[in-house]
């Protein structure tokens, strides 16, 4: 990569309607209270019976898994919540961090789209024990729901085998029932500690197409960056990011509405908020119809929204290293741009620079055919204009960029500091 250095011259939204049109998309539900149960287990192993029980004593580890598996339909639980982990060794630590799960009418919420419950889990073991694996399970021994699984626990040492935890085990859906004052309070809360810049993760979660994940950087309080990381339904018009602060005011608003019996509509459900920050954790939402002649009829039942991963962000820094991926993603080798000098003093810009760049090199630089010296101008090589940012950045200079979304390379660039300015464009970027 060159090291030339240039001396610059003197000088979001998941709408209320989004929500609307999701929920007309979704199936049935209901809503339960929520009593948390103590985190006691029983350990069964392919090797030995289990040595405690809630009732006769099994005689192996298939009986083991019948007599959990019976506590557990017995329970009748089909509303709950766990936190889940997949203690998965050397693999990526984004599985193997702990997930929080909800389980609604059976349905799976998880924004990490792994679909697990308990069903799921005594699955799982019944798979292994048919393989011959060597399976050691701990089990709760009130609901029968697996507290801790080991398959294969001798070849955890050299990363293989599986250990699976289920910690926090809770019946009902999380928080409280959804009201406006919670609502507000949570908002106070988060208008109070907000950080002035951050990312997070929205899920959207129901069983229809714009079943979706999408990722957001707020500044302030605009959208600088997203992408949609996940949905369900190829070619689906995608939701558009929002600001916490858009998504208070959608909600307020539905949830308004809800209240209101003249609406024609009755909202009910859950919500959750971070108990420092105050942004939504979970908002569980059941629509019920009152009356079909209503504009609120096309509302079907369920739809959940949640926040995650939300971290204070260096916002220019993590832009730039965003762009500088996709760059690298998909970035051609040799192409050709359109650069314009702009002066700021005079509000005016200078005639379009044509600069060749071959094997991430600037081959020439010319103005209406004739060539000129690269270095009159900022004329770089994507790669090396991304390294000049940092450079100016590390120099103390007060540096703006704007990005391609697809490609990532800057599209204007604005820098100054005490002595001047510097301002110019990249346009129409061309393979080959």
């Amino acid at each position: 990569m060159s090291t030339r250095r240039h001396t610059p011259m003197r000088t979001t939204t998941i709408t209320a309607l989004l929500l609307l049109t999701v929920l007309a998309a979704c199936g049935p539900a209901s809503v339960d209270g929520s009593t948390t149960l103590p985190p006691v287990s029983v350990t069964t192993r392919s090797t030995q019976p289990p040595t405690e029980t809630t009732g006769p004593e099994p005689t192996g580890p298939e009986a083991a898994l019948a007599d959990a598996k019976a506590r557990w339909a017995a329970a009748g639980l089909d509303t709950y919540q766990f936190v889940y982990e997949n203690d998965c060794g050397e693999c990526d630590p984004g599985w193997a961090a702990p997930r929080s799960v909800v389980v609604w009418d059976s349905a799976s919420f998880d924004g990490d789209r792994t679909d697990v419950d308990i069903t799921d889990l005594f699955e799982r073991i019944a798979g292994a024990l048919t393989e011959g694996s060597d399976v050691e399970v701990a089990y709760d021994p009130e609901l029968g729901f697996p507290v801790e699984i080991w398959i294969d626990r001798e070849a955890r040492a050299y990363d293989g085998g599986t250990h699976l935890l289920v910690h926090q085990f809770t019946q009902g859906l999380p928080g409280n029932s959804v009201s406006l004052a919670d609502l507000e309070s949570a908002r106070e809360r988060w208008a109070s500690a907000r950080p002035a810049a951050y990312e997070f993760r929205t899920d959207i979660m129901c069983d229809c197409p714009w079943d979706t994940t999408m990722w957001a950087l707020i500044d302030g309080e605009r959208v600088v960056d997203w992408r949609v990381e996940w949905i369900r339904q190829d070619g689906a018009l995608n939701p558009a990011p929002s600001t916490i602060e858009q998504l208070f005011e959608d909600l307020h608003d539905l949830i308004s509405s809800g209240e209101v019996a003249e609406a024609g509509a009755r909202i009910t459900g859950t919500a959750s908020y971070h108990p420092e920050m105050g942004y939504p954790t979970w908002i569980g939402l059941d629509i019920e119809i009152l009356d079909p002649g209503s504009e609120l009829a096309v509302l079907a039942p369920r739809v959940v929204v949640s926040i995650r991963d939300l971290q204070p962000q260096d916002v220019a820094a993590s832009q730039h290293a965003g762009a500088v991926e996709r760059w690298a993603q998909s970035g051609p080798g040799d192409y050709r741009y359109e650069l314009t000098v702009h002066d700021i003093v005079e509000a005016s810009f200078g005639p379009p620079h044509h600069v060749t760049v071959r094997d991430d090199e600037v081959i020439s630089v010319t103005v209406d055919g004739a060539e000129v010296d690269a270095d009159s101008v900022p004329a770089y090589a994507i790669d090396d204009l991304f390294a000049q940012i940092d450079i100016w950045r590390a120099d103390g200079w007060n540096i703006d960029v704007l990005y391609d979304r697809r490609l990532g390379h800057p599209v204007l660039v604005t820098g100054r500091n005490g002595d001047g300015s510097i301002v110019f464009s990249i346009d129409r970027l061309t393979p080959g």
